[in-house]
């Protein structure tokens, strides 16, 4: 819904709000590089302003987060039975981009 309010923003009055934003999405895999579980919990932190932004992985163990303001960031997965991955930090998400970065927890 907000990425259409932006796009047509843009359209209309050619102030290309949308173009601030970018896209974070990866995968979640286990030790052995297999998928990760359904439901692993990924938490999207911009290091600037500490907002945080929480999703989900799929079945696939794939996750997207879309709409996220241009910035550096951290990602962190979480699942029950897995320690926490070591926190990726400085992720530069620019205008438009679709960073990629994926995840594997430890187990415990």
């Amino acid at each position: 819904m907000v990425a259409a309010l932006f796009d047509y923003l843009g359209r209309r009055y050619g102030c290309g709000l949308r173009a601030s934003f970018g896209r974070i999405a990866g995968s979640v895999t286990d030790s052995q590089g297999g998928s990760g579980p359904r439901g692993v919990r990924i938490t999207i932190v911009n290091e600037e302003t500490k907002l945080e932004r929480q999703t989900t992985t799929d079945s696939n163990g794939y996750y997207v987060a879309s709409d996220l303001p241009v910035g550096a960031y951290s990602v962190i997965a979480e699942q029950s039975g897995f320690k926490n991955t070591q926190e990726k930090p400085g992720m530069t998400l620019s205008a438009g981009a679709r960073l990629t970065v994926d995840l594997s927890p430890a187990a415990r």
